[in-house]
C-alpha cells in the first residue's frame, strides 16, 4: 500500500543523471551571468576606460547598467534552482531555465541534449511531473 499522494519515496533514492547534469548546468550558466554582472558593474565604475578622455562615456554607463541588470535576473533563478528539491513545478521552472540556454547557439552543445534527457519519463518521474 503506498503513502499520502505527496510522499514518493522513490524519488529519494532516484537521481537520474540528468538531474546531476542540469546541476552543472545551471552553475555554469550562473557562473557566466556573474561575469556578466561583474562586467557590468565594472563599466559603471569606470565609464572612462572605454573613452580616451577624462569624462564619463554614457555608452558605458548605459550598457553597463543593462549587463548588471541581466546577469542579477537571470544568474539568480540559475543559482537558485541548484537548490530546489524535486517537485513538479520545479521540474517546469528548470524546463523553463533550460530554454534560455537555446537562446544562445554557444550553449546548444550543453542545452539541446539536456532538453532530449530532460523530457524522459525518469526525470519526470523524479520530479512528480
Amino acid at each position: 500500500m503506498s503513502g499520502p499522494p505527496g510522499d514518493h519515496p522513490e524519488r529519494a533514492s532516484v537521481n537520474p543523471s540528468a538531474v546531476v547534469w542540469y546541476k552543472v548546468y545551471a552553475g555554469l550558466m550562473a557562473l557566466m551571468y556573474l561575469a556578466v554582472f561583474v562586467l557590468g558593474v565594472v563599466m559603471i565604475a569606470s565609464p572612462t576606460w572605454a573613452g580616451s578622455g577624462a569624462s564619463p562615456d554614457p555608452g558605458a554607463i548605459i550598457g553597463g547598467g543593462l549587463y548588471a541588470a541581466m546577469g542579477f535576473v537571470l544568474g539568480v533563478p540559475f543559482l537558485v534552482s541548484i537548490f530546489l528539491r524535486p517537485k513538479g513545478w520545479v521540474w517546469i521552472f528548470d524546463l523553463v531555465l533550460i530554454c534560455i540556454g537555446l537562446l544562445s547557439c554557444a550553449c546548444w552543445p550543453f542545452s539541446i541534449p539536456l532538453l532530449i534527457a530532460w523530457l524522459s519519463p525518469e526525470v519526470k518521474q523524479h520530479f512528480g511531473a
